[in-house]
């Protein structure tokens, strides 16, 4: 009878101390997630944050924008481009995809909704830079850097509270010069398996045209850098048009670098328009399979 109740006692001693470490570990939790939120909150009160467009009002105005040039004139990404795109997304390292507009300028922007899209519905963590609404006159080279620090901290809220000194409203009071904000968002990557980011390089290339600070092929140069300086699986997608002279010859400024077409280029344009070719190319309709690009968010090693 003694042997019974001290089995009963210790599996009870067991219990008790599994749902006491459970509570612990929940509180812990819940403490870490206020705490996050809490800075999160301080640093969206900063008046540098607060004057950021919305990354969802840009992809709304983009898809806009697509859906009525699509209305216009129907065609899709030539089936090449299928192909390298997927191997491309699958492929298990860091690396930039140039989608280089060829026929039609706006096609990369096109090729751009069409990616995140299928991207944000299969759930896969992505950032970008797109055009929006918000009068492009006024965006500087620092919104665009503060606009995929925020988004990636919304990903991975984790860094504002892991580590000796996390990310805080501190860090983004004490910069003074691009390559600090590179440092922010080299650091808001810390724990992610894989991230997409998509760039409208024609936009950033406005912006640079007015701002001294850098020049294109540095700013490509510093993402770059970052794709072989983290342990995060960095996948960079670039828009970018032929035409533009500063934007063409970027793929032979970095080695490695995968370029694609998003379009039939300016001849199969030109047959597009007529109605005896429009409807055999609106009929070519190949669609990227992201299901395979998807890995663990969160690097738990």
């Amino acid at each position: 009878m003694k042997v019974n109740i001290v089995s009963i006692s210790v599996v009870s001693l067991r219990t008790a101390q599994y749902t006491f470490q459970n509570q612990v570990l929940l509180d812990l939790g819940n403490q870490r997630q206020n705490y996050e939120r809490f800075q999160l909150e301080n640093i969206h009160t900063l008046p540098i944050i607060g004057q950021l467009p919305s990354c969802q009002q840009s992809l709304e105005y983009c898809r806009s924008m697509t859906r009525r040039r699509k209305a216009r004139l129907q065609f899709s990404l030539p089936s090449r481009s299928v192909g390298m795109v997927n191997d491309w997304g699958t492929s298990e390292d860091s690396s930039i995809l140039i989608g280089e507009a060829r026929g039609i300028k706006t096609s990369s922007r096109n090729f751009a909704v069409d990616v995140l899209d299928a991207i944000l519905k299969a759930d896969i963590p992505a950032a970008w830079v797109l055009p929006s609404s918000f009068d492009e006159e006024d965006v500087t080279l620092k919104n665009v850097m503060l606009e995929l620090i925020m988004q990636i901290i919304a990903l991975n809220p984790s860094v504002l509270s892991n580590g000796i000194n996390p990310v805080s409203a501190r860090h983004f009071k004490a910069t003074s010069t691009i390559d600090d904000l590179f440092t922010i968002l080299q650091r808001c990557l810390r724990g992610m398996g894989r991230l997409f980011i998509i760039i409208d390089l024609i936009l950033v290339g406005k912006v640079l045209q007015k701002d001294s600070s850098l020049e294109i092929e540095e700013f490509v140069g510093k993402m770059y850098d970052m794709t072989s300086g983290s342990k995060t699986i960095l996948k960079i997608i670039a828009l970018t048009w032929r035409s533009d002279a500063s934007l063409s010859g970027l793929s032979q400024e970095i080695s490695g670098v995968t370029v694609i077409a998003t379009d039939p280029g300016a001849r199969k344009v030109q047959l597009m328009r007529r109605p005896k070719y429009k409807a055999a190319f609106a009929s070519r309709n190949q669609r990227l399979d992201v299901k395979d690009w998807k890995t663990n968010d969160l690097d738990t090693g």
